[in-house]
C-alpha cells in the first residue's frame, strides 16, 4: 500500500465549483492508495481513478468512514480539472462507485500488496453481492472503528427483510477480514441488534428456498380468491462523479 498521493493539479482550474468544494475535503499526504487505474487519451486528457485510505479520519469524528473514492479528470490543453469525492465504510462500495464512473473492474478490484484479505468464501460471496448491487442500497448509517466496521442499508432489491446489516470484523493476527450480511424486517430492528449485547448471531438474508416458499403459499391463497376482472463539453460523456448538484455539468 503506498501513501502521498499526488493529485497533479497544477496550472488547473476547477471546471465548477463541487470540483473546487470536493478538491479541499481531501489532503494529498492523508491518502494511501489501496487500488488505482490511470488513463490518457489521444489529446492527453487523462484521468485518475482512486481508492485510498483517508488515514486523517482516524483521528477526527469517531465512526466516519475510512475509505474516499476519487475521480479526477484533466484537460491540459483546456487549463481544467473535474474532481469527485465519495466516502464509503467498505472498499466494495467505493469500488462499485468507481466502476460506475468508467473505472475498468479489473485493476480497481486488485488490492495493493500488504492489505488484509478475506477470510473465506463468505466473505468473498458478500463482496461480490455489494459490487453487483451498490446503486440499489440505500446506506442508513455506517460506523468504523479498530475493531469492526459496520453498514446499515435498505436493499431496494430485497422482497423480503429489506433492512441489512453488512458487518466486517478484522483478524489482526491472521491478517485477515470476515464481512457478513444480516437481513431485517425494518431499520429499527437492525438498529436494536447493532446496540444490543448480539447474544443472537447476526440473522443472514433469506436463500432462495425461502422465497420460493412464500411464493408458493402466496400461489395458494390467490387460488382461493375470486379473479380480478380484465381490462382491456470538451470532453468525451461519461458517467457523472455524482448525484445532480446545483451548478454547471461537465462530462469527460
Amino acid at each position: 500500500m503506498s501513501s502521498g498521493v499526488r493529485f497533479a493539479l497544477d496550472g488547473l482550474w476547477p471546471v465548477d465549483p463541487p470540483s473546487l468544494y470536493d478538491r479541499r475535503r481531501v489532503w494529498e499526504g492523508d491518502l494511501s492508495v489501496l487500488a488505482e487505474y490511470h488513463e490518457t487519451d489521444g489529446t492527453g486528457r487523462n484521468t485518475s481513478y482512486l481508492l485510498t485510505h483517508d488515514t486523517s479520519v482516524t483521528w477526527s469524528v469517531p465512526g466516519q468512514p475510512q475509505v474516499a473514492s476519487l475521480v479526477i479528470r484533466r484537460d491540459p490543453q483546456a487549463g481544467l480539472y473535474q474532481f469527485g469525492l465519495e466516502r464509503h465504510s467498505l472498499a466494495p462500495l467505493g469500488q462499485a462507485w468507481l466502476i460506475a464512473r468508467g473505472c475498468p473492474p479489473d485493476p480497481i478490484l486488485r488490492l495493493a500488496e500488504g492489505l488484509p484479505r478475506p477470510a473465506d468464501e463468505e466473505t468473498r460471496a458478500v463482496e461480490a453481492r455489494l459490487l453487483a448491487s451498490a446503486d440499489g442500497l440505500h446506506i442508513r448509517d455506517s460506523w468504523t472503528d479498530g475493531t469492526e466496521t459496520w453498514v446499515l442499508a435498505h436493499d431496494f432489491g430485497a422482497a423480503v427483510l429489506p433492512a441489512r446489516v453488512f458487518l466486517e470484523v478484522p483478524d489482526l493476527d491472521a491478517g485477515t477480514y470476515r464481512l457478513t450480511e444480516g437481513a431485517f424486517p425494518t431499520a429499527v430492528a437492525a438498529r436494536d441488534w447493532l446496540r444490543g449485547d448480539r447474544v443472537e448471531a447476526l440473522p443472514p438474508p433469506p436463500g432462495p428456498a425461502f422465497v420460493d416458499r412464500r411464493t408458493r403459499a402466496a400461489s395458494a391463497r390467490s387460488v382461493q380468491l375470486p379473479s380480478a376482472p380484465t381490462r382491456g463539453s470538451q470532453f468525451p460523456p461519461s458517467p457523472p462523479l455524482r448525484e445532480p448538484r446545483p451548478g454547471p455539468r461537465w462530462s469527460r
